[in-house]
């Protein structure tokens, strides 16, 4: 499940209805937290790069049936390097969202290699060492999530000039370097792109 945010801006959104911008997710479950309306944004998406050039959301929870429409799979675009991971970042200097994009793989991506490395890894060390069993089990638990830490990095060295040309180096708007993710941006209030005032909030609205 992904995290909805809600960016509500006190001057320009007051008595509005809440819009979503639909870039990530198909659908989602809100609470009302007090206002009701800005827009809603999920914080992290997956999307392909096809071979077009463009950039297609695989919106949460119908990432399957929209890779299959567009006639790929997983590890297809993964191994490709086409697969990537977008975090929904805010301009600390304007406040314009903007979209930090790195090449990256699938949740599923590995599972049997982690679930057999962390067995193997267990057996091999409480077997043939004479390791304590909390370090036996935390590093059969390191070799377990390996593939999601080791493959991404891996995929993206290898992929080092499309990684390079799809990096976020500056605010699509002002310019500046300075970002936070939406999941850090709910601690301050920060400056609506559209009034300029510094009065646009982003708080958890929901999951998708």
């Amino acid at each position: 499940m992904g995290t909805i945010y809600r960016a509500y801006c006190e001057k320009c959104d007051r008595g509005t209805t809440a819009r979503a911008d639909w870039k990530g997710f198909a659908g989602c479950v809100t609470s009302y937290d007090g206002t009701g309306g800005g827009t809603l944004h999920t914080g992290y998406w997956l999307a392909v790069l096809t071979d077009g050039g463009d950039i297609v959301p695989l919106p949460h929870p119908i990432e399957d049936s929209t890779l299959r429409q567009l006639g790929y799979k997983w590890k297809e675009v993964a191994h490709r390097g086409r697969l990537l991971g977008i975090t929904n970042v805010v301009c600390l200097s304007c406040g314009t969202l903007n979209e930090a994009r790195r090449i990256t793989v699938s949740g599923d991506y590995g599972c049997l290699t982690g679930l057999l490395g962390g067995a193997v890894c267990f057996l091999l060390l409480k077997t043939f060492t004479g390791m304590a069993f909390p370090l036996v089990l935390l590093t059969s638990y390191l070799v377990l999530f390996s593939p999601w830490v080791v493959v991404p990095l891996w995929l993206r060295w290898r992929y080092n000039e499309r990684q390079a040309s799809l990096a976020l180096r500056n605010c699509t708007k002002c310019g500046s370097t300075k970002f936070v993710p939406l999941s850090r941006a709910t601690k301050a209030i920060h400056k609506c792109p559209r009034c300029g005032e510094l009065s646009m909030r982003y708080s958890i609205a929901g999951r998708s």
